[in-house]
């Protein structure tokens, strides 16, 4: 027997690589949930085999519900390219794509991200807006930001005060992999490029253990 995703039970080592688009960004210390915290705009999901060959993906944009994307010079609708009128002609209601996403983590999948503490906050936030469990504990991570921060090897800018290795942004971790990037800060093109840093890591036969987030990362 199969689920949704096409797996059996005795098959569940895959991942889903995923990125996601929002309206903004967390202050410090602010809850998943926070009324003034990002809102998911859009998500692309990958799901792979154990070998990491492309099984699928699915690209949702989510139609705002009390909120919009804003526009203007450094804005987070300038960075990713959306609109509130684009989400409000392509979105989906946020319920199916919490849905969605919550039939992943049940089918067992390994979620893998750049920085996934923030795509994995903003939905955790999602599901309780919609008064549904967050699944923190149930959720397998793996952050390629963190993965690549000891492979690149990038200074702080003031290394006498910060003598260790700054976290790679997406295209440090891309270019030191030689990685071509066919587009920035869309969920599609970041999504793509992660499973391309993912495929590097196991190919280069780099081990790493899939991890539950903290309560501090729950916030």
């Amino acid at each position: 027997m199969t689920d949704l995703f096409g797996i059996t039970p005795a098959d569940r080592q895959k991942y889903i690589v995923f990125d996601v688009e929002t309206n903004g960004l967390y202050r410090d210390g602010m809850a998943a949930d926070h009324p003034d915290g990002p809102r998911l705009a859009g998500i692309t999901m990958i799901w792979t085999s154990p070998g990491l060959a492309l099984e699928g993906e699915r690209t949702f944009y989510i139609k705002p519900e009390g909120w919009y994307m804003p526009q203007g010079p450094n804005s987070a609708g300038a960075v990713n390219g959306l609109t509130t009128r684009f989400l409000m002609d392509n979105g989906r209601p946020i319920a199916d794509v919490v849905d969605f996403y919550n039939r992943a983590i049940s089918a067992g999948y390994i979620f893998c991200a750049f920085n996934i503490q923030f795509d994995c906050k903003v939905m955790r936030g999602e599901m309780r807006r919609l008064k549904r469990p967050d699944r923190r504990e149930e959720t397998l991570t793996i952050c390629m930001m963190e993965e690549n921060r000891p492979i690149c090897k990038l200074p702080y800018k003031d290394p006498k005060k910060n003598p260790g290795c700054k976290q790679p942004k997406l295209s440090e971790a891309c270019a030191h992999w030689k990685i071509q990037q066919h587009g920035a800060h869309t969920s599609r093109d970041d999504a793509h490029a992660t499973l391309a840093l993912l495929r590097c890591l196991v190919g280069a036969g780099i081990e790493f253990t899939p991890k539950i987030l903290t309560s501090k990362e729950n916030a």
